[in-house]
């Protein structure tokens, strides 16, 4: 089974390398992981480029809320997935 993460990022570079290392670390390696910057003005983009995983997506977009970054992840990961696909927030 595909595990897809979705990190929504807005001003939290120094938390971000920690929240990527958590998903690296994990024993299952079926996974990606997506960090949608929501218009951050701190160093995100650098921190996710320091993970050179193929898993992990970059989205960056003009600021608009938690919600909206969310939802930009799932259809970044929507549009990826093959067959069943379970969602949870």
């Amino acid at each position: 089974m595909h595990i897809a993460v979705v990190v929504p990022a807005y001003n939290v570079a120094a938390f971000l390398g920690d929240a990527i290392s958590s998903v690296i670390n994990q024993t299952h390696a079926d996974w990606s992981l997506t960090v949608v910057d929501d218009g951050s003005d701190d160093n995100a983009e650098a921190v996710v480029a320091r993970f050179p995983d193929p898993r992990i997506r970059y989205i960056r977009q003009p600021n608009a809320g938690v919600s909206a970054a969310r939802n930009a992840g799932i259809q970044a990961c929507l549009r990826s997935v093959r067959g069943r696909c379970e969602i949870t927030a």
